[in-house]
């Protein structure tokens, strides 16, 4: 199979004009599939293709208005009489400039996979993912002082002075499909992968942020130093189990269990740009979070048994995060909090490598469905 995708994206002002446009959206596809041996028992299949993604609207600030976000720095609690707080930035809103050769953001993948079938009941499979970011769109400082700030692709066009964003992913999956008898399914898989780069995504990894384009990435230069790395989403080794049966009585029951290695942890300190944070060593470089693992179970019951006739209806019992593990997650990777004009590390942070996050607890959802 061979494709060409073509899409645009415009972006449309309050006064009505199209402030901002991406219109060189092409993206190739070729896919195939091949059949050694008797058909339906063996698999051999690849793709590559490029990938665009659409921008959202937080971004581009193409309205007219008052100031619309203030930075400040206190020295107490900000909501109680007699602290003072010192202004870091203001913005104002207004319609940004077209971005000369504005690029989508996009990614390239390559995927090769091999599955066999083994019998009636056992198929195997094995699947190599590769996927490199090309392009990102990021808001950045275009001066030393952040009074002026762009959204462009970094280490192109108006944004050539910062490095280029990049993330590799690349994976080896392992599966494996079991059924015995007519009732009991098996499912496993293995993954070994590796994520690296300087630009987590439109998820911040780092600060657990949903600021899609404009992330605490690329806002100044200096904050790049030592960001190329093993990204926060890198988890090495992954493995999923998950099992169901079905009576023929109407009970049937589930189970998935997850259990995959720790992420990478870095070190942050102070910079010359306030409150924004620099990589004091190589990004993913201080060790990783715990190894996690989560079991959830399902029974439920259909009323069909009951009524020996097609029923609507049916109870589900689900119970998610069995044996309560509460892993921590996330942890502070912020070392310092200030900088001084020299360089120096200053104000240490208490808090350093102590947990942000964890798994969520046991809980416990019994449910109806009623079809109709």
């Amino acid at each position: 199979n061979l494709g060409l995708r073509w899409e645009a994206q415009g972006f449309e002002d309050t006064n009505g004009d199209i402030a901002q446009t991406i219109d060189d959206q092409w993206a190739p596809r070729l896919g195939f599939v091949f059949q050694p041996g008797q058909l339906g028992t063996q698999r051999i299949y690849g793709s590559a293709g490029r990938f665009y993604q659409d921008m959202l609207l937080n971004g581009l600030v193409y309205f007219d208005g008052e100031t619309w976000q203030i930075w400040e720095q206190c020295d107490g609690d900000p909501r109680l009489e007699g602290s003072n707080c010192e202004i870091l930035s203001d913005w104002g809103a207004s319609i940004s400039e077209p971005v000369p050769g504005l690029e989508g953001q996009h990614f390239d993948e390559l995927t090769l996979g091999y599955d066999r079938q083994i019998g009636s009941s056992l198929k195997l499979g094995a699947r190599g993912v590769y996927r490199t970011l090309r392009r990102a769109i990021e808001d950045a400082s275009v001066d030393e002082d952040g009074a002026d700030w762009l959204l462009g692709n970094p280490g192109y066009g108006p944004l050539s002075e910062y490095p280029s964003a990049n993330r590799e992913y690349l994976a080896l999956e392992l599966t494996a499909e079991k059924t015995i008898g007519t009732g009991l399914m098996l499912v496993g898989s293995y993954v070994l992968s590796r994520t690296q780069g300087n630009y987590p995504g439109l998820f911040d990894a780092d600060w657990w942020s949903v600021n899609p384009n404009t992330t605490g990435a690329f806002d100044f230069p200096d904050l790049m130093e030592n960001a190329d790395g093993l990204m926060p989403q890198d988890r090495r080794h992954s493995i999923k189990f998950s099992a169901s049966y079905a009576t023929r009585f109407g009970l049937s029951a589930g189970a998935r269990f997850l259990w995959q290695s720790g992420s990478p942890l870095s070190i942050r300190g102070g910079s010359a740009h306030p409150p924004q944070y620099m990589y004091l060593a190589e990004r993913g470089s201080m060790g990783e979070t715990p190894n996690i693992w989560d079991l959830d179970l399902r029974l439920a019951y259909d009323f069909a048994h009951v009524a020996r006739r097609s029923s609507p209806m049916r109870v589900v019992l689900d119970v998610f995060n069995v044996g309560n593990p509460r892993e921590a997650v996330a942890y502070d990777q912020v070392a310092t909090f200030t900088m001084t004009d020299e360089g120096d590390q200053t104000d240490i942070n208490p808090n350093y490598l102590q947990p942000t996050r964890f798994q969520p607890p046991t809980m416990v959802r019994l449910g109806f469905e009623l079809g109709f």
